[in-house]
């Protein structure tokens, strides 16, 4: 049962993160008269929506466990 929320939690958050990505651009072009600070976040923000959409659909496919590569990597210990 929870591998299947799981999945359904991941695809979720993946549809989130595409679906507010369109506000998100129109925020930070609406947000050019604000502080040069305030513009850095605003557009800042909008690349990091694509790892976390992705990181979603990972976890959808897997299940969140991590991948071989990263198992592997890990089994090695310090270098």
């Amino acid at each position: 049962m929870a591998a299947t929320t799981r999945a359904a939690g991941a695809t979720a958050a993946a549809a989130l993160f595409v679906a507010v990505f369109p506000g998100n651009i129109e925020m930070a072009v609406e947000w050019s008269d604000r502080s040069v600070l305030e513009q850095v976040l605003a557009y800042g923000r909008l690349p990091l929506q694509i790892p976390l959409a992705l990181w979603a659909l990972h976890v959808r496919r897997t299940g969140g466990r991590p991948s071989r590569l990263s198992r592997n990597q890990s089994s090695r210990g310090p270098r």
